[in-house]
């Protein structure tokens, strides 16, 4: 007779849209026995009849596994981890791109066939579909788009030319991959005037019902995705955008920001290089205050940067999904840029980013020289670049013990403080690590550094971390594995098992006899 099983008893952190999606598409496989959150208005109140849980309650709960449901699930993970000693082996990060019921793909792929006809112009036919899909209730609106780079009319200076350039693809294992020459664009300043904007969108909403948005100019990606902030779908000339019913007001400001105030990658390179140019601005703007996401303060490491950046400028902190309105606003267009996101599959091409070198250099060298009065503390030379273990798990308990022999040390770069980040890059021969955030501190890598990252083959050529590797005289090498989805949202959490074995040979091909 076959022994009845219970299903697992998860609790599920987050009562916002995350853990509404992960209890809609949990709910039948798990036993969902409570909700977390840390806003004390919610706790006790009932979502889908299941109570709200204040996070220091976990002791007296009976459950099995935490999914944590929130954007803020490194914060969150932290917390419970650090503060509430919870075992680190029964948490878990929800994404909603993950095991979506076929209806439901079928009905998100139909509402973004719906959205690409709204933004592809205006007819009798588009106009009749608006109301129908959203209302007037919703308050969203479909705005004429331009692209930053074409809006002469606003730009002011210029501080670089366009260049001609290249990008390196990954170097996979035992294929021969040549940099692609492509045509880095102009670094530019823009202003304009009664302007809305928001930390977490490349995008500005002006008072003639135009949106102004920043793309990658090096791809002819159809599928580029620049969505985020207030933008929910976008086309070539139009974007349907949901207005903030209010907004804060500012006198003027420079926007220092990015698509993800979450990620490290995207905070250092695209974000923290537009700084570079703010020691080269016109004197009529030199006394204006940088406007930054209040996010850049709870990122130690970005925190010490930011600071040694921006001395002797004033900065206005944005909070995070606020709209700003700004009478004088002034934007420096990206010196790095990568398309965060794409509708559909990932595709993976090599100039869907860029990197201007002397921009690459700049951090590396300005940052290096705000932590070189650290006292800095002995670091191994052979490094793997280790993962917690909640995010993307794969076989790495396996890998440590293989590669202990040689002499390698896992390296948890979230633990280290930015001298040490940096330390431990700079004076590394050996590093290797699957790809993720901690290879932007490639930047402080010392040339003839080798390098070993393995990558989902769905990311094709992706190169942001491998054309940082070759600006710095990194020899980066790259191992594919197939992840089984295609999704990039889903790519960035998705569990896997690496074969060792190119690992295994690799390293016995750049050492020498184990240690």
């Amino acid at each position: 007779m076959k022994r009845w099983s219970r299903k697992t008893r998860v609790l599920v952190f987050g009562t916002g849209a995350g853990g509404i999606n992960c209890y809609r598409q949990n709910s039948g496989r798990y036993n969902i026995v409570g909700f977390l959150d840390n806003d004390k208005q919610k706790q006790g109140k009932r979502l889908f009849g299941t109570k709200i849980f204040a996070p220091a309650e976990l002791p007296h709960l009976r459950y099995d596994k935490i999914l944590i449901a929130s954007d803020y699930y490194l914060e969150i993970h932290e917390q419970l981890v650090s503060s509430l000693n919870i075992d680190d082996n029964i948490i878990s990060i929800f994404h909603a791109g993950a095991a979506i019921p076929w209806f439901k793909r079928i009905k998100q792929t139909f509402l973004f066939a719906l959205y690409d006809r709204l933004c592809k112009k205006r007819d009798v036919l588009s106009d009749a579909i608006f109301p129908f899909i959203f209302g007037k209730a919703s308050g969203i609106k479909r705005m004429n788009l331009a692209w930053l780079d074409t809006c002469e009319a606003y730009r002011v200076h210029r501080f670089r030319e366009p260049m001609q350039g290249s990008v390196q693809p990954p170097r996979v294992l035992g294929v021969h991959t040549p940099p692609k020459r492509l045509l880095i664009p102009e670094v530019s300043l823009y202003r304009f005037n009664k302007a809305t904007v928001y930390s977490t969108s490349r995008s500005v909403q002006l008072p003639d019902g135009l949106l102004v948005m920043e793309r990658v100019t090096t791809t002819a990606t159809p599928t580029a995705d620049y969505c985020a902030g207030p933008v929910i779908y976008h086309g070539e000339h139009l974007a349907l955008v949901r207005p903030s019913e209010s907004a804060e007001h500012i006198p003027k400001g420079i926007i220092i920001n990015g698509v993800n105030e979450l990620n490290y990658y995207h905070w250092v390179a695209e974000t923290l290089t537009q700084l570079q140019f703010i020691r080269e601005l016109p004197q009529p703007f030199s006394n204006y205050p940088l406007l930054i996401s209040e996010r850049s303060q709870k990122i130690p490491a970005i925190r010490f940067m930011l600071d040694g950046l921006t001395k002797g400028h004033d900065i206005v902190f944005l909070k995070s999904m606020t709209a700003y309105d700004v009478d004088d606003l002034l934007m420096i267009s990206a010196a790095v840029n990568l398309v965060p996101n794409y509708r559909g599959p990932v595709v993976g091409c090599a100039e869907n980013s860029f990197a201007r070198p002397e921009s690459i250099h700049f951090l590396r060298q300005t940052i290096t020289h705000l932590t070189s009065s650290h006292s800095l503390r002995k670091m191994p030379t052979r490094i793997l670049l280790a993962r917690k273990d909640y995010l993307r798990k794969y076989n790495q308990r396996e890998l440590i013990t293989l590669l202990e022999p040689y002499g390698f040390q896992p390296v948890y770069m979230d633990d280290l403080d930015i001298a040490d980040q940096i330390s431990v890059i700079a004076n590394a021969e050996l590093i290797m690590g699957p790809t993720g955030a901690a290879w932007t501190n490639l930047i402080f890598a010392s040339p003839g550094t080798r390098a070993l990252c393995w990558m989902p083959m769905e990311f094709g050529e992706t190169a942001c971390f491998s054309n940082i590797a070759d600006i710095n005289g990194v020899e980066m090498d790259y191992i594919l594995y197939p992840a089984g989805t295609s999704n990039s949202r889903a790519l960035y959490f998705h569990d896997y098992t690496l074969d060792l074995k190119p690992i295994h040979e690799w390293v016995a091909s750049k050492t020498s006899n184990p240690v």
